[in-house]
Order: structure tokens, then sequence, then C-alpha cells
């Protein structure tokens, strides 16, 4: 943002995500940051009432024109927060709504009911996805009119192809310069079936011995994982590197990225692996379909089919000349995740609520 227009404050919880803590790079880029960490991602009764009085407390202590929230949780308690505050102008960003078919239908109904009332406070909705608003629309959180779609976006530059950095992270992760390697990145959560990679590795590499898989994220599954690589006899080829802040590096080592999410918003990493010249396998859910034309830019299977991202994983180790067409086809509208154009949105859309009030 212009600094010469907003002063802003970043109010985060201490969890990092697959991607590592942004905690160094905001403080790096001089932005003004407060972690409280009473605001964690899970559900948990006594932690949510100290973070909603903290909330309360620090919106009223700076009061603030905008309050802008992200993610499930933290959407709600900042929103009701600021509204008690008397906040002029709340907006509130969805990636992905906390609700989905896989939670049990009271939880479900518990999220959408508590997303329905939230609305009523909120000025805008942005959705990073046509889909997630077509979702809110069909439960019933808020009116068409108080959505906006503004996408995700990246730093291109910083993912921009670069052959230099992919013989460093092989040699460093100690996989051979020449091995075709197959990587994720993400959280090692149900959400991102992560279980599904492993046993597609497992597929892989009876038809193609020499490819390694490397797992870059963290998370509650990871033991779990780890033993069933061991026992599909495939753990010496799965790499597990943990948490990295240097994922557009690991990026550059990947033949093929993976994502085997159950359900998603407009994860980034998708956007990211395009920039990064590797062509993209993941899931037919949500964000990623919208990203993804099927045989296109991209390849979408069925969530849980761990014989459909290995038959696609396989045909595009075969077919060098159709990896590098879906490559090509993938960079040609990668501006439209532009870091510059989301701000830039973003910044029009506060303008435009400001000359309402």
């Amino acid at each position: 943002m212009d600094g010469k227009e907003y002063n802003v404050d970043v109010l985060s919880g201490s969890q990092t995500g697959p991607e590592g803590s942004l905690i160094e790079n905001a403080i790096k880029r001089g932005v003004r940051l407060t972690i409280q960490d009473s605001l964690v991602r899970e559900i948990s009764p006594l932690k949510d009432i100290v973070a909603f009085l903290q909330l309360l407390k620090f919106i009223r202590y700076n009061r603030y024109d905008i309050v802008h929230t992200h993610s499930s949780k933290a959407g709600i308690l900042g929103r009701w927060a600021a509204w008690l505050n008397g906040v002029p102008i709340i907006v509130h960003t969805v990636h992905g709504w906390g609700f989905h078919r896989y939670q049990h239908p009271v939880v479900r109904q518990f999220y959408i009911l508590a997303e329905r009332l939230s609305a009523l406070i909120t000025d805008r909705l942005i959705a990073v996805t046509k889909k997630d608003i077509e979702k809110g629309v069909a439960a019933g959180i808020g009116v068409r009119k108080q959505y906006a779609l503004i996408r995700s976006g990246i730093d291109l530059k910083q993912f921009s192809v670069n052959d230099s950095r992919k013989a460093a992270i092989r040699a460093e992760l100690g996989i051979p310069e020449n091995a075709i390697v197959i990587g994720t990145v993400t959280r090692l959560s149900v959400q991102k079936a992560p279980h599904v990679f492993i046993e597609t590795a497992a597929i892989v590499n009876e038809r193609s011995p020499d490819t390694f898989f490397v797992i870059v994220g963290g998370g509650p599954l990871q033991d779990e994982l780890e033993r069933l690589a061991e026992k599909l006899g495939i753990s010496g080829r799965v790499l597990f590197t943990g948490i990295r802040d240097d994922v557009q590096d690991v990026l550059h080592a990947f033949d093929i990225f993976m994502l085997t999410s159950l359900w998603e918003g407009l994860p980034r990493v998708i956007p990211q692996a395009i920039a990064s010249g590797v062509p993209v396998i993941a899931s037919r859910v949500d964000g990623n379909a919208e990203i993804i034309n099927h045989n296109e830019n991209g390849l979408l299977v069925e969530p849980r089919d761990a014989n459909g991202f290995a038959e696609d994983a396989i045909d595009l180790i075969n077919n060098r000349e159709k990896a590098l067409r879906i490559r090509n086809n993938a960079t040609k509208n990668i501006g439209e995740y532009n870091v510059h154009k989301m701000v830039g949105n973003i910044e029009d859309l506060y303008k435009l609520e400001f000359s309402k009030k």
C-alpha cells in the first residue's frame, strides 16, 4: 500500500503455514506487526474469548478507518471486534470458506450461520475465486453486490524461471541432477490430503523408479505420513523438507508440481508453480479448477484418486512435449495473479467504500 495514503498495521496469530513464517519478511518491509498468540487456527473456546477481548482493545486503541480481515475464524472475531468499536469500513477476504462437504452437518451449519451473521456487519466481501462467490451467495452469506473478485497476487519476478537454482536445490536435497522430481508445497493436514501424494508416489515409483518426491511444509500428519512412506517401501524416495522460507527457489527443482487437496480457496502455490515454469497436476476442487483448464494449462484429477494422479504424472514424465505445451499455455495468463494488480484493486475498493460514507 502507498505509505503516503495509508498507515497500515498487521495483527496476526503466531502459527505458520507451509510457506513458513512471514514475520521476518514483514519486519524487513517495515510493516508494523503485532503477534497475538491467543489467535490460533483451531477452535479453542478459552483462547478465542481471550483473542476477541484483545482484538476489541487493540482496535479501540488504534481507532482504524478500515479493518480488513483474512481467514475464517480471525475474520469472524476481527469483524465483530471492529463493528463493536464503530469502525467505518469493514472488509473481509474469503480465501476459501471455512465450511465444506467433508464436515459433520452440524459443524458445517455452525460455520455457515457464523458467516451469515458476520456478513450483516461487513461492507464488502472480497473473494479470490468466482466459485467462492457462488458458494457464499448460495449459502445465504451476504448478497451478490457485497462481493468483489480480486485474485490473490504474487510477486511474479520472484518466481520467474531460474535454472541455476534448480541444480543448487537438488544438490542440497541429495537428488541427482537428471532425476525426475515431483513436488508439493502444502500443509500436512486433512484438508490437503497429503496421504494421497504418498500413495501416488508409491504407484509412480513402480513404473518410474528414478523419480523423487519432495514435500515442502509441516503439519500434524507428518509422523503418520513418514510411517506410510516407509510402509509402502518408498521412504528413500520421499523427502520431507519441513517448512522453508525459500519456496520460490525450491519450486525450480521440480519437474512436476502436485496438489492433492480435498478443498481449496485459491491456492497461491499453483500460480507460483506456474510462474516458476512447472506443469501442475491438482485435484478438481474449487479454486484449483478455476485456475486450471484440464489438459490445456494443467491437469485436474478427482480428489482422493491416487491412481489418477499417478497416471497423469507418468504421462507428463513420458511425454515431455505435452509437459512443455501445458507449461507454456499456463504462463500466458499468469499476469492475472500479479501482486501489483491485486493491491491496486484493493485500494480502488477502499476508495469506493469511503466515497459512500
